[in-house]
């Protein structure tokens, strides 16, 4: 699992800090209207995808999972996922038309190219066959490509239906290699295909995703509608960049849902669990310290003075780092791989509504920081039912040194930042990343010294 860990782990820093650097580059080339126009046309089209998609990602790669070393049972379940691929992309493309007839926008119409890619995305083969290297190097390559055209073609706030057609185009161009991937390991099924087998667990995650997405992008579009486009910027950058830690600290966990779903042993699919949980807690505690601590100077340093506004936002959604690292464990990993996706649809549509009450009363009142609080609140509840769930399905009781180094380490880490949160510099920026450097050595040494040797010598 170390080989697939490493991989994910590298899929995910491509993944996410290619467009994290380009949306600092676009924050000094392009006005932050334009921003805040572009994330709001992207929050619009997450719905459109999540349709097209249809959970067929999650479901998919447990079952491909399931099938593995079953050549002629594998290439019958793809065959059948992929009509079903088709069929939901294909409305979501008509849903999608319609939506551009009443709102005419030029963004939203090249947006569109973004939905015709799904119908060759594939990464539930490749994930449910733990092709981690294949996924890995197949996005490095097209993600340079793309920070490569904006740098060249997007110079100025002219620029913005460059960037559009760039980032659309590129997101079409990924999926050809899983074309030539599938053609070459699968076979064409000579039994008839089944498809109706797979409708109600793809229409429950399906639900999920719907809900999930309702929870965690309906702050944007509710901004979007009752505040500027500039607030949106700010939020949405705010969010881009806690999202970004916790994408990165959730790409040791992704590794789970084909392991697990492969795993029939409680005990073993257990200690996978406690393994990874110990990780990411490791990881998402001083992050989430870290996020809040250096805020305001982060944001600046990042896309400019003129989101110092930005740090305020950052600092209340700094605890979505350990919310939602923990969530993606128990929620997307352990309640799919053993068959739940229905106690998944309840922890979600929980969130989903408790979302949209929350920023439908306090964006009014609140504005951004209003948006903030109401995801802070929604993704805590889901976190804690979907934990409510998985107690019953995998042990993740830990034992009390592995707390004990844990508290010990949070707290050096804590006494390292009262010089840098006591004195001014005179360089903020400098002060930043001297910040950042040491509390990422005492932290580490912390944890190398009472956790982590210990951690992996029990796994090895």
């Amino acid at each position: 699992m170390k080989e697939n860990i490493k991989y994910s782990f590298l899929n995910r820093i491509v993944n996410t800090l290619t467009p994290f650097v380009i949306s600092m580059y676009l924050a000094r080339v392009l006005d932050k209207n334009d921003l805040g126009n572009i994330a709001y046309g992207k929050n619009i089209l997450t719905y459109f995808l999540v349709i097209a998609m249809m959970g067929i990602q999650e479901y998919g790669i447990r079952e491909i999972a399931k099938a593995r070393n079953n050549t002629k049972k594998e290439s019958k379940i793809f065959c059948e996922l992929f009509v079903i691929n088709t069929v939901s992309t294909m409305g979501s493309l008509l849903l999608y038309a319609l939506i551009k007839s009443i709102y005419p926008d030029q963004i939203i119409g090249i947006f569109i190219i973004v939905i015709l890619a799904n119908f060759f995305n594939f990464d539930y083969l490749l994930l449910g066959r733990e092709n981690y290297k294949f996924v890995a190097l197949r996005n490095i390559i097209q993600k340079i490509l793309s920070l490569l055209l904006i740098l060249i073609f997007v110079q100025t706030s002219k620029h913005v239906n460059r960037y559009i057609i760039i980032y659309a185009l590129s997101q079409f161009v990924l999926h050809i290699p899983d074309i030539i991937y599938a053609i070459k390991v699968l076979e064409i099924p000579a039994s008839r295909l089944d498809i109706i087998k797979h409708c109600k667990s793809i229409l429950f995650l399906f639900g999920t995703a719907i809900s999930l997405e309702l929870y965690s992008q309906i702050d944007i579009t509710m901004l979007g509608a009752w505040c500027t486009y500039s607030d949106v910027a700010l939020y949405s950058y705010s969010s881009k960049f806690i999202k970004m830690i916790v994408v990165l600290i959730c790409s040791i966990s992704t590794v789970l849902l084909p392991r697990i779903s492969y795993l029939r042993d409680k005990e073993e699919i257990s200690e996978n669990v406690k393994w990874i949980l110990k990780l990411v807690l490791i990881l998402a505690i001083p992050a989430m310290i870290g996020g809040y601590i250096v805020s305001y100077d982060i944001m600046t340093f990042l896309y400019g003075e003129s989101f110092y506004e930005a740090g305020r936002i950052v600092r209340v959604l700094s605890l979505l780092i350990v919310i939602c690292s923990l969530g993606n464990i128990f929620g997307t990993q352990v309640l799919i791989s053993q068959n739940n996706e229905t106690k998944l649809l309840i922890s979600t549509l929980v969130g989903a509504c408790t979302n949209i009450v929350f920023n439908f009363i306090l964006i009014r009142k609140n504005g951004i920081e209003g948006a903030a609080i109401a995801s802070l609140v929604s993704e805590f509840l889901v976190m804690l039912l979907q934990v409510f769930y998985s107690r019953k399905l995998v042990s993740f009781k830990i034992e009390m040194s592995f707390w004990i180094g844990l508290i010990v380490s949070t707290i050096v880490l804590l006494l390292s930042m009262i010089p840098f949160i006591l004195y001014e510099w005179d360089n903020k920026y400098t002060k930043l990343i001297v910040q950042i450097v040491v509390g990422f050595c005492i932290y580490g040494i912390s944890i190398k010294l009472l956790l982590l040797d210990k951690l992996f010598k029990r796994r090895d």
